[in-house]
């Protein structure tokens, strides 16, 4: 049975889908619960936000494996792609999930009942994340906040997606998040 905060945390995620997996600056990612931490049990129904070409919410029991995570994302989001990979926050970018352990890491950062993940398509002949270009870095880059991708100059980075004129979102040394576009030349 659900909470009465976990029901309409779970409304309003499915009520606002996003058009982008990252949006610009001006409104951070904000859960209806942020900031507030509260003790889970296995069997206690939480809200996963899966974050891919847009918003969506499932609810899960608290514990669920990284396979029924993936199958249930890949049904969510109707992914055609042989493999997805599941990603989630740390204090300043995004971790893939690639083992059980991984996922139990995760289910700790659960805020206000609600789990932040993103999902990525890996399409067949691609390992990893595929990516649209490389570009270099021509300054250095500190992360600024959760979910932004920070670099030095001279490092290359590869492209996943066009969030805006001012903001890509791509991946460097096993790290992945947003940076300015005028941070970098495509290559």
């Amino acid at each position: 049975r659900r909470s009465p905060a976990v029901r309409s945390a779970f409304q309003a995620i499915n009520k606002s889908p996003r058009t982008s997996p990252v949006q610009g600056r001006k409104s951070p990612r904000t859960s209806p619960m942020r900031g507030r931490r509260s003790p889970l049990m296995r069997d206690q129904f939480v809200v996963v936000k899966m974050h891919f070409l847009d918003t969506r919410a499932i609810e899960v029991s608290h514990g669920t494996s990284l396979a029924e995570l993936t199958s249930m994302a890949k049904k969510k989001f109707n992914a055609e792609a042989k493999a997805i990979s599941l990603w989630r926050e740390d204090k300043t970018h995004l971790i893939c999930i690639q083992t059980e352990s991984d996922i139990q890491d995760a289910w700790k950062t659960i805020v206000g009942g609600n789990l932040t993940l993103w999902v990525y398509e890996e399409k067949a002949g691609t390992s990893g994340v595929p990516y649209l270009y490389e570009a270099e870095a021509l300054y250095d880059y500190d992360a600024q906040q959760v979910g932004d991708l920070g670099f030095r100059a001279g490092d290359v980075l590869q492209v996943t997606v066009e969030v805006n004129e001012e903001w890509l979102e791509g991946r460097s040394r096993g790290n992945m998040g947003i940076f300015p576009r005028s941070f970098v030349q495509k290559t």
